[in-house]
C-alpha cells in the first residue's frame, strides 16, 4: 500500500472490506478469521504509514468506517 501511495503520489486509498464477519443479511462469503485478519491488515498498514510518514516528514491517517455492532 505504502508503494502503492509513493509511487502514484496518493492522497488517499481505500480498503473496501464489507464488514468482516457482518450480519447473516449481507450477500457476501464470511471467514471467521477475516475479523482478525481486518485488524491485522489496519494494525500493520498503521505501522507502515508511520514508517512512511517519518521517512517523507509527515504524517498520514487511518480512518475506517465499521458498523457499530460487535
Amino acid at each position: 500500500m505504502v508503494k502503492l501511495i509513493d509511487e502514484h503520489k496518493l492522497v488517499w486509498i481505500d480498503y473496501d472490506w464489507e464488514c468482516p464477519v457482518g450480519p447473516d443479511w449481507l450477500p457476501i462469503a464470511k471467514d471467521r478469521s477475516d475479523k482478525e485478519d481486518y485488524h491485522l491488515l489496519l494494525e500493520e498498514t498503521r505501522i507502515d504509514l508511520n514508517k512512511y510518514g517519518a521517512k517523507m516528514g509527515r504524517s498520514y491517517q487511518l480512518s475506517v468506517a465499521i458498523p457499530p455492532t460487535p
